[in-house]
């Protein structure tokens, strides 16, 4: 048979083929040991099956699972995924992608925020790949997914507010616009609520159990402490306890803490962390979809819900008794803001 016929019945290509000889062709290339060329099917122009990721940091714990969960389900998509590390550096961003293209994949995902990456957009864009962002603001130039942070934050006011919180603070990552946003979009719920939120309260740390850590001990040296402490990832959430466990402060009897992410171990470690749950499996599926439909179509921009986890680091303050509520369920408010609003993520000043 001609070497075009057998090309096609490789690559499941519809062509009329009787079954015993589609049969015989694969037969033939299991015996001979053949493997498809990946860079010669880009050289044509056929797509590759391969897709890259590109990751701010893999040490973060939420990137690592979403791209575990990119990896685990591609080839049900028809794609492998090479994975690689940004390096918290823009500049290696566009090193990588290039090499991303000349080993010709059919597109990237690019996962978590890079410091100062608004200033080498121009230059990445000019390399010419499928774009998919993951765990960002949703600023870039790109289709990107992305948890429905405005409606979560909602829920984790409502549900301080209820247990009767009024002075609540805040340990807020450094410089990723989008936890920033969801400080800012918080803050202003509590405020409707009739919240407090001093400025006092408001502390930057790098995003790492150590600088959680060394917020509550700042706050600690400083006075009094709010009675409940919003981090706005889990990483920072988890210093705080450590802190307060180090400290002898009660939680959730002096102090209250929630997270933000629900990355593993947040449930393992005591009492286990109230936390909104950043639904990784379902970015990676919806980012996946991406590369399901042609280029030249319009994509959506999927906005996922982010149910609150109520655990064992959040209850009522020291001068109020406990309500008559269950806290061990999941609390998702559906009543107060559109399911489609996105989040306001200019970008914002902080207290130091």
């Amino acid at each position: 048979m001609s070497q075009s016929l057998a090309s096609c019945v490789l690559t499941g290509r519809p062509v009329r083929v009787a079954p015993d000889t589609e049969r015989r062709v694969h037969a033939a290339a299991a015996r001979l040991g053949y493997r498809p060329n990946v860079i010669a099917r880009g050289l044509r122009g056929s797509p590759t099956g391969l897709l890259g990721a590109i990751v701010r940091d893999l040490s973060a714990p939420v990137a690592n699972e979403v791209c575990r969960h990119l990896l685990r389900r591609a080839p049900a998509h028809g794609y492998d995924v090479l994975l690689t590390d940004a390096a918290d550096d823009p500049h290696t961003l566009l090193r990588l992608a290039s090499l991303m293209k000349s080993r010709l994949c059919d597109g990237v995902f690019l996962v978590g925020e890079l410091p100062n990456q608004d200033d080498v957009w121009d230059d990445y864009r000019a390399i010419g790949l499928r774009t998919v962002l993951l765990l960002q603001s949703g600023q870039g130039p790109f289709p990107s997914v992305a948890a429905d942070e405005r409606r979560a934050v909602r829920t984790l006011a409502d549900h301080l507010v209820g247990l009767g919180h009024r002075r609540i603070g805040f340990v807020v990552a450094e410089w990723m616009h989008g936890v920033q946003a969801r400080y800012q979009a918080c803050r202003e719920v509590l405020t409707e609520l009739g919240a407090t939120v001093d400025d006092s309260h408001v502390l930057l740390a790098p995003s790492s159990t150590r600088g959680g850590a060394d917020a509550l001990a700042r706050l600690a040296a400083a006075g009094e402490l709010p009675t409940a402490l919003v981090a706005t990832t889990d990483l920072l959430a988890l210093g705080v306890l450590a802190e307060a466990h180090r400290r002898s402060i009660p939680v959730p009897g002096s102090l209250s803490v929630v997270g933000f992410d629900d990355i593993p171990g947040a449930a393992d470690f005591p009492p286990g962390l109230t936390t909104m749950h950043q639904p990784v499996e379902a970015m990676a599926e919806a980012a996946l979809s991406h590369f399901d439909t042609d280029e030249d179509q319009p994509v959506p921009h999927p906005i996922l819900e982010a149910p609150l986890v109520v655990r064992g680091t959040t209850g009522p303050p020291p001068d109020r008794p406990a309500p008559l509520i269950d806290l061990s369920t999941r609390v998702a408010d559906r009543r107060r803001t559109n399911p489609k609003t996105r989040g306001d993520h200019r970008d914002i000043d902080i207290p130091s």
